[in-house]
């Protein structure tokens, strides 16, 4: 009887050791995951812009892109960004040079006067967190070293994030659905 206790005792005591290590185990996965995980950007195009202008007494074409954009499995750390463009006249890609001006000053469709609202801290350069699993608008403008007006075919936008990791959001414009892009009139300031 003695031994059929022990065996009891030690059975039980193995159940309770396997319990603990489940529970544990349970407990850790999500932590270990999210520590080994890199984080992963996605973006879609909400409202985008050229214009032919001048930046520093040079001629250039200028992009404005809203863009939502969220991390995946870790916020995002941006430490620095290259911008590809390829449009549809030239064979090499175009690199892309983000600028903020207090002076933003652009031409509408009709050749009007707008000027550029948004606050700085809403722009790329001065956005520093791509928070995890929320959706943030970002607001970039960006000159490429090409005088003639053209729509882009893609733009390939790298994020470098503090921790090494490189994320990648391509906008290609044949994806792009016309009818969901927005004007969006409370950014742009007509001009007399």
């Amino acid at each position: 009887m003695d031994k059929m206790c022990i065996y009891i005792s030690e059975w039980s005591d193995n159940i309770k050791t396997i319990a603990v290590f489940i529970g544990a185990s349970a407990w850790l996965a999500p932590w270990v995951y999210k520590q080994f995980s890199k984080p992963c950007l996605k973006g879609r195009v909400v409202s985008h812009f050229e214009n032919e202008g001048e930046f520093n007494g040079k001629k250039c074409l200028m992009h404005f892109l809203a863009l939502n954009v969220i991390s995946l499995n870790r916020c995002f750390n941006i430490k620095d960004s290259q911008i590809a463009v390829r449009y549809k006249s030239a064979s090499d890609n175009y690199n892309g040079k983000l600028f903020w001006a207090r002076k933003n000053e652009w031409s509408g469709p009709n050749q009007e006067r707008l000027r550029l609202t948004i606050l700085a801290e809403d722009t790329l350069p001065f956005v520093g967190t791509i928070p995890q699993d929320v959706t943030k608008r970002i607001y970039m403008t960006f000159k490429v070293d090409k005088a003639e007006l053209e729509e882009f075919e893609e733009i390939v936008i790298v994020f470098n994030e503090e921790s090494g990791c490189k994320s990648t959001i391509v906008i290609d414009k044949k994806s792009i659905d016309g009818d969901q892009v927005l004007w969006d009139d409370r950014i742009w300031e007509h001009l007399a």
